[in-house]
């Protein structure tokens, strides 16, 4: 079984719908394409992890598809080829310190309303950063490499005071090398500090396991090069401790917050905020992180 048939396979499995039945004990039956996944992984495993891997990376989001949406939240300002801003203007005028949001892999500036309300009332600029693949569909993948060169572009084209990162947007935020204008804050939400570990994850939501799951992690590497997901983020942190945040929820299944121990041992200057509730997207609407956000981006 080819590459391509397998892409046909799953395309047409998604297509096909399911029967709206439950059996006896009122569980929904199993998709097609999760019927069909055993049977692929074993006759094409290398094909299978490919194509799901190329998926994994691929945007569901379409940012700029809602005109209204965008309206309500922020003003439209492409600084590159390639690259959108969701600007929200400080009553302050255009003078006001600019923060810029990084989002991560399928994030939505909806997400991040309650955060850039709280960086508004602080005196900040926000810009929220559409990362490569998410304005529109069929944009392409959006991998490691494409965020860290999206926050390269959009730093060195404006003078930003701070950043604020989520997810992995975090790690492409410790690896990006500085810009000519040296952020004043740095503040690192939700941050998968074992990244490999979170891209396994994300291929046993698909199903997959064994060989076939350790094909996926390694194509998904692969595709984000030159930056591989086990790409070192100790240098980053150590470079920007006296002005990093990290701010994580207890109850982050995707980065555990027990990782944040590494963070403390390599850059023990670093602050850190851990809320005691909040998940791994939550933590994004909550007041208490949120103003502890606005409070150390302040100028």
């Amino acid at each position: 079984m080819s590459q391509s048939e397998v892409a046909r396979l799953f395309n047409l499995a998604k297509r096909t719908p399911t029967p709206e039945v439950t059996d006896p004990a009122g569980v929904p039956p199993p998709s097609w394409r999760r019927r069909l996944l055993p049977l692929a992984t074993r006759l094409a495993p290398e094909a299978t992890a490919r194509v799901l891997a190329r998926r994994y990376l691929r945007p569901n989001v379409a940012l700029l598809g809602d005109p209204d949406a965008v309206a309500r939240w922020g003003t439209v300002v492409r600084p590159a080829p390639g690259l959108t801003l969701l600007r929200r203007p400080a009553a302050a005028g255009p003078e006001a310190p600019r923060v810029l949001i990084a989002p991560g892999l399928n994030g939505h500036f909806r997400q991040f309303t309650r955060l850039a309300g709280a960086l508004g009332d602080a005196g900040l600029t926000v810009d929220f950063l559409v990362l490569p693949g998410h304005g529109h569909p069929g944009e392409g993948l959006c991998g490691l490499n494409q965020i860290v060169s999206a926050l390269e572009t959009v730093t060195a084209q404006a003078r930003y005071h701070g950043i604020v990162a989520h997810c992995v947007s975090a790690n492409a935020a410790l690896l990006a090398p500085p810009t000519t204008a040296p952020l004043a804050r740095l503040a690192l939400v939700s941050a998968p500090l074992d990244l490999p570990r979170l891209i396994r994850l994300g291929g046993t939501q698909y199903g997959l396991t064994g060989p076939c799951l350790d094909r996926f992690c390694q194509h998904v590497s692969a595709l984000g090069a030159p930056w591989p997901t086990d790409s070192p983020w100790q240098p980053g942190a150590l470079a920007r401790e006296d002005t990093l945040l990290m701010v994580h929820g207890q109850h982050d299944d995707a980065a555990p917050p027990e990782d944040l121990a590494q963070m403390a041992e390599v850059a023990p200057r670093t602050r850190i905020a851990l809320f005691e509730s909040g998940g791994h997207n939550s933590i994004l609407t909550m007041h208490g992180p949120c103003t502890q956000l606005a409070a150390f981006m302040r100028p």
